[in-house]
């Protein structure tokens, strides 16, 4: 039986939010710090969603993605950088089915638009995540 064991830390959580915790980092210099202490701690894979540092707000701005990854690098520590690409994908369901879907409360959009950052990035080249991934 092989006893390996990959971890992965997904550093901010999916919906941590600052007022759950005071020690959700939120910008992306504490999210970075964050994703090396996992490393050094033993996480292989450090997932990472970004927020906006003056509200705390979840986003999907490249530039906040670059200046994470960008400083996860220069820390030289080996831990492999996946970035989410999963806000944008919460559909609410109408009372009347079909006929008021998506309802209220729904995050959906296109998956371009889901993975604009981590395309923006890999055509930049020098902060391009090793993985993404796009689900809910």
């Amino acid at each position: 039986m092989n006893s390996d064991v990959i971890i992965t830390c997904a550093v901010t959580g999916d919906d941590t939010k600052v007022t759950k915790s005071p020690h959700c980092p939120i910008t992306p210099e504490q999210i970075a710090a964050s994703a090396v202490e996992a490393a050094r701690a033993g996480a292989a894979i450090v997932h990472i969603h970004v927020r906006d540092p003056e509200t705390g707000a979840f986003s999907m701005a490249t530039r906040h993605y670059r200046e994470v990854v960008k400083r996860i690098r220069e820390s030289q520590v080996d831990v492999l950088v996946n970035l989410t690409c999963g806000m944008g994908g919460y559909i609410c369901v109408g009372d009347h089915g079909l006929e008021d879907t998506p309802a209220p409360g729904s995050d959906f959009v296109s998956q371009e638009e889901r993975m604009r950052h981590v395309i923006e990035l890999c055509h930049e080249g020098l902060y391009r995540p090793d993985i993404a991934t796009l689900d809910c």
